[in-house]
């Protein structure tokens, strides 16, 4: 049998599955998907086409919610928030007498 490379492109691996089934086919062609697989403890069994499958438990694939993307805020948006709740207080607009009793404050004529 004479051996060729396939391409990036050519070297794919599929999860297929059915309602019916209590695992997913797992098959491909990519070595690092072989080298993956071996990794995670599947036995890949080698076809008469050079490909290589094996089977996966339905528990173990996952199919994560897509990411919600991220939100841009117009200028307008930004000049509010930067004079409002992103504004950094410096301390000279903390007054004196903050920290002080109010009956301090009267006795010292600041009140």
């Amino acid at each position: 049998m004479v051996e060729f490379k396939l391409s990036k492109e050519e070297r794919e691996f599929q999860f297929l599955g059915n309602e019916a089934s209590d695992a997913w086919d797992f098959w491909t062609h990519s070595e690092v998907w072989v080298r993956r697989m071996q990794k995670l403890g599947y036995t890949l069994e080698k076809d008469h086409q050079g490909g290589w499958s094996c089977q996966v438990p339905l528990n173990r694939v996952r199919v994560l919610k897509a990411e919600k993307p991220k939100r841009e805020l117009s200028e307008k948006q930004r000049e509010v928030l930067s004079k409002t709740q992103f504004r950094k207080k410096s301390r000279d607009n903390i007054p004196a007498n903050v920290g002080q009793s109010p009956l301090s404050m009267v006795q010292a004529g600041g009140g």
